[in-house]
């Protein structure tokens, strides 16, 4: 294993398991559960995003079908309802 991917894999493994302790820190302050869940998906997509920004890759969905995903989203999720 080279030098370099046992340092990627080190900062992977770093990410990874910090996810948990601020679950911990999360759910200890006070913070729902989907808070933590839609906190961590933002974050998520933003770093994604930034990456992909910058890497200079694009979207392959065009606006019309992000509209019909988000619809169709919203349709289903319409009638859930979550309860702790």
């Amino acid at each position: 294993m080279r030098q370099k991917d046992l340092g990627l894999f080190i900062l992977l493994s770093a990410i990874w398991g910090s996810s948990f302790l601020f679950i911990k820190i999360g759910l200890t302050g006070g913070f729902h559960p989907l808070t933590l869940v839609s906190l961590r998906l933002l974050a998520g997509v933003l770093v994604m995003w930034s990456l992909a920004r910058y890497l200079g890759v694009t979207l392959l969905v065009d606006a019309r079908t992000m509209r019909s995903l988000v619809f169709v989203r919203q349709s289903v999720g319409a009638g859930t309802r979550v309860h702790f």
